[in-house]
């Protein structure tokens, strides 16, 4: 699971990056201190034909690796680094920034008190 720590205000998650706001698909209050995490085979890459109801944020491409028909692509927000799984025929760019995302049921967000406060 790639695991970005960030704030929790105003049913916004916040990162050095990343703003998303989660407040109408959280079950639960984290307190301000939060934590988001994204299965590396739950991201993608947001493109036009993507729904605009997809949370999504911007990271750069650092490196990939091919492996057959998958590839893996390494990302970076600026304070946090993570993984995601990508169709070999993807053609990407090291050092551009991406639309990346993930629909919010597989999105989970956890506080220090609450270990799991799902999206739906």
């Amino acid at each position: 699971m790639n695991v970005m720590e960030g704030t929790f205000k105003n049913g916004t998650f916040s990162e050095s990056q990343i703003s998303l706001n989660v407040s109408s698909h959280l079950k639960g209050t984290p307190t301000e201190k939060a934590f988001l995490g994204i299965q590396p085979d739950n991201g993608t890459i947001i493109d036009g034909s993507t729904s605009s109801a997809t949370p999504s944020f911007e990271a750069m491409l650092e490196a990939t690796a091919r492996l057959g028909d998958e590839q893996l692509l390494y990302w970076n927000t600026g304070k946090n680094p993570f993984i995601c799984k990508a169709d070999s025929h993807i053609n990407v760019q090291y050092g551009k920034e991406y639309n990346f995302g993930s629909s919010f049921e597989k999105v989970h967000i956890s506080s220090e008190q609450e270990e799991n406060l799902s999206l739906s």
